[in-house]
């Protein structure tokens, strides 16, 4: 409804509170109302032009970056090849040996991988392929994990699914988790029933299902110090 010229003041306020404006805005609407209208459309023109500049600085984000289908698929192959080498020097740790770190030399060295030096300098872009290698460690160390804890057994029972596992048999069942995705067979090797004993001996006791890989990459890198200093900083994957 239209205010009366001699209550523009209760109007303004009560428009600041329909609007929920803030005390500060609800002073400045006030004041505005008792200014006379050349003055008001002065002060709406100033009020315009300031908000233009104020969206000129603003920057639209960037578009969220998709990882090409090629890449993706690469990086989802050859994580699981770096998580059941034998010759893995860590398995969560950072470095110049973490899992991450070797995938990432590995793309940068295939002709066509989609990985460019260029993308190294692009953080935005680095971050999204990262956290996609992040998430298939994690989702591939999990299921490896859940085979290595099945494969204890269950001392306390004697029903037959209970008994420990076969280190071959953990083998190949470790191997079939991502046989689907790669391109070559994978052999049961005496070096990775090695690695894979020794990741079911790493068990503490008792167990804590966290540690699993963690306690593992602790004791190789004592171990890989105690044999030779010089092959710890040059120990590569693949």
């Amino acid at each position: 409804r239209k205010c009366p010229a001699e209550d523009l003041a209760q109007c303004a306020e009560r428009t600041a509170r329909n609007l929920c404006l803030k005390l500060e805005s609800t002073e400045a609407l006030k004041a505005y109302s008792e200014l006379p209208a050349a003055e008001q459309s002065i002060w709406l023109a100033g009020r315009i032009l300031l908000h233009g500049e104020i969206l000129g600085t603003l920057q639209p984000p960037e578009a969220v970056y998709h990882i090409p289908g090629d890449l993706e698929g690469t990086i989802d192959r050859y994580h699981f090849l770096v998580m059941i080498d034998p010759n893995a020097s860590t398995y969560v740790k950072k470095g110049k040996t973490s899992p991450i770190t070797l995938i990432e030399g590995h793309l940068l060295r295939i002709p066509n991988s989609g990985l460019t030096p260029a993308f190294t300098h692009n953080k935005s872009k680095m971050n999204v392929i990262e956290g996609r290698m992040r998430y298939k460690f994690t989702h591939s160390r999990n299921l490896i994990k859940d085979l290595i804890v099945e494969s204890v057994g269950d001392a306390d029972t004697e029903d037959e699914s209970g008994q420990p596992m076969d280190i071959i048999t953990l083998c190949q069942q470790v191997i079939d988790l991502g046989s689907s995705k790669l391109t070559t067979d994978i052999k049961i090797s005496v070096e990775m029933c090695g690695r894979f004993a020794f990741l079911v001996c790493s068990l503490s006791r008792p167990f804590t299902e966290s540690l699993i890989f963690i306690v593992p990459s602790t004791r190789l890198t004592l171990l890989l110090r105690r044999r030779s200093p010089r092959l710890l900083r040059r120990k590569t994957v693949g």
